[in-house]
């Protein structure tokens, strides 16, 4: 399963349990509004709710960032990996033909060479 894929279900998993965890809140505040509790502890109710799905959230954009990071890392060295091979291909076509044409001709001279003071 790719990375995307498992983000993306993630999410998905994440948001089904958003749902049914403000159900739930949804639920308990409609009890406890009726048995009377003041409007005090309801905001602090509210903001003990707002700071776990701000720690969720921050749980997130914290894998979200790595995630990133080493795509950004990735992507250089995808880059640095196709300068370098079009860089050596580059110096092969520049400086192999000469060499091999060296190389050609001292293999004729010993072959010639050699077939010469055979005879």
């Amino acid at each position: 399963m790719n990375n995307k894929t498992k983000e993306s279900s993630h999410l998905k998993q994440i948001e089904t349990d958003s749902l049914s965890a403000d159900l739930v809140r949804d639920d308990e505040r409609e009890s406890s509004s009726a048995m009377g509790m003041d409007a005090n502890q309801d905001l602090r109710a509210l903001l003990r709710e707002n700071l776990e799905m701000t720690k969720e959230i921050r749980a997130m954009v914290r894998h979200i960032n790595v995630y990133v990071a080493w795509q950004r890392i990735f992507g250089w060295l995808k880059v640095l990996l196709i300068v370098v091979s079009v860089a050596s291909l580059v110096i092969g076509i520049i400086y192999l033909p000469p060499i091999f044409t060296n190389a050609y001709q001292n293999l004729l001279q010993l072959i010639t060479g050699n077939l010469n003071a055979g005879c």
